[in-house]
């Protein structure tokens, strides 16, 4: 019953905030999620929307259907999708990092948080190669996803540097592998790709 609560809940048009938080139970699945998608898509009060812990990537077409939602609104917004971890093979990380990278591209999304989503560098790559044609997009913020200075180098700095909207980037330090022998620490590329972020505002 959670899910036809939380789309009658949706409809109010005085809604501004909506924050879902599932104890990493699966929540976006049945028959009763085309209706809470339409919710999403259909009512432009909203602004901030977090679903959180909800095992969103338990079934890929259904996490489709939940983004494509998100990606049709009319309005800008602000999601949060923090602890949706994805499964752990690259053909899995891949498949959510599309997802997400087709939503990036949309004029209505503002920011975006994916905190503890275990998306890998496999599932990084789409998302920061949609950076550049992203006009909307104001603020990422990662956490708990290891990336090599490699990675940081040939794919993140490329793509902060063609993006023009991105105002604020954020690594958290602890997930990351430090450029120094055994600490912990953001590695110089990253640095530099939040410092060319920041000295846009």
């Amino acid at each position: 019953m959670a899910l036809p609560a939380l789309t009658l809940l949706l409809r109010p048009s005085v809604l501004r905030s909506s924050s879902i938080y599932n104890a990493d139970a699966p929540l976006f699945t049945g028959p009763d999620l085309p209706a809470f998608c339409h919710a999403l898509r259909s009512y432009s009060s909203l602004r901030h929307i977090k679903l959180c812990n909800c095992d969103l990537w338990t079934d890929s077409a259904d996490a489709g259907m939940v983004l494509a939602a998100l990606a049709a609104r009319t309005t800008p917004f602000n999601l949060g999708l923090d602890g949706n971890r994805v499964g752990k093979t690259q053909e899995e990380q891949f498949a959510a990092g599309t997802q997400l990278a087709q939503l990036i591209t949309v004029d209505r999304l503002v920011s975006l948080e994916l905190i503890g989503c275990n998306l890998g560098e496999a599932g990084l790559a789409p998302i920061f190669e949609a950076l550049s044609v992203a006009t909307r997009l104001e603020s990422l913020k990662f956490s708990g996803d290891l990336v090599s200075r490699e990675f940081a180098r040939d794919v993140v700095l490329p793509a902060v540097r063609a993006n023009i909207s991105l105002r604020r980037l954020s690594f958290t330090t602890e997930a990351f592998p430090s450029s120094t022998e055994g600490g912990k620490g953001l590695s110089p590329e990253l640095v530099k790709a939040q410092n060319i972020v920041t000295a846009r505002r």
